[in-house]
């Protein structure tokens, strides 16, 4: 069987959170603050964050599908940095950091993800993604500079149902 066509999921998968560049806002809005905040701990703290977005996510409602619920879920998410941190929460601080997070500054991709899409395209594939995400999707892909590479996106807050719901695969 010849394949004409792979589709990836995005966040994970192609991309991930840059850890070190969260940390260093953190540390700059520390120091705006007056506070000393070294990098090595604001690293350790967002490292532990990071890898509890899976099992908070499956906490809360589908995240992409509706906007105040992913607002609420990545303002707590900064905010609790704050607290890990020992600082006094800061709510100018978490709506900095959650537009960066929005505007996609804090993406970053895995190392493999450019040369990997470039050979598969180069091969003839018709290349898609199928993710979980927001509306900022397209504009994630293209700060990232890889949205050429996509034929089809198909965004579950665009097409209101999220996976592995059956209905965003038909």
């Amino acid at each position: 069987m010849k394949y004409r066509a792979i589709f990836f999921d995005f966040g994970g998968t192609l991309m991930s959170m840059d850890r070190d560049a969260v940390a260093c806002e953190y540390v700059a809005r520390a120091r705006q603050r007056g506070a000393a905040l070294d990098l090595a701990a604001a690293r350790a703290m967002f490292a532990a964050l990071d890898d509890e977005i899976p099992s908070r996510a499956r906490q809360t409602p589908p995240l992409s599908l509706n906007a105040r619920v992913g607002e609420k879920f990545w303002k707590t998410l900064f905010a609790d940095g704050w607290s890990r941190l020992e600082l006094a929460r800061d709510a100018k601080a978490v709506s900095h950091l959650y537009r960066k997070f929005r505007h996609g500054e804090f993406n970053r991709l895995f190392d493999d993800t450019r040369p990997a899409l470039a050979a598969l395209k180069a091969r003839g594939l018709m290349l898609g993604l199928l993710s979980n995400f927001t509306r900022d999707c397209q504009t994630a892909l293209e700060t990232l500079g890889i949205a050429d590479y996509f034929a089809h996106i198909i965004v579950s807050a665009i097409v209101r149902v999220e996976k592995p719901e059956r209905a965003i695969f038909d």
